[in-house]
């Protein structure tokens, strides 16, 4: 029982841990559309960095 309880705790923090991530990856490639549509960066500097992310 307490072995099941310790994967699950585990695949929690897993879950928050991804969420996280991509919580930060979109962030990241709404800040670069933003440059991009502001002209700021061409596409391909936009296309370039969203790839590096």
């Amino acid at each position: 029982m307490v072995n099941i309880h310790q994967q699950l705790v585990s695949q929690q923090s897993l879950i928050r841990n991804r969420r996280a991530v991509y919580v930060s990856m979109d962030k990241r490639v709404g800040e670069l559309w933003d440059q991009y549509h502001n002209h700021d960066i061409v596409c391909e500097e936009f296309l370039t960095r969203v790839g590096e992310i």
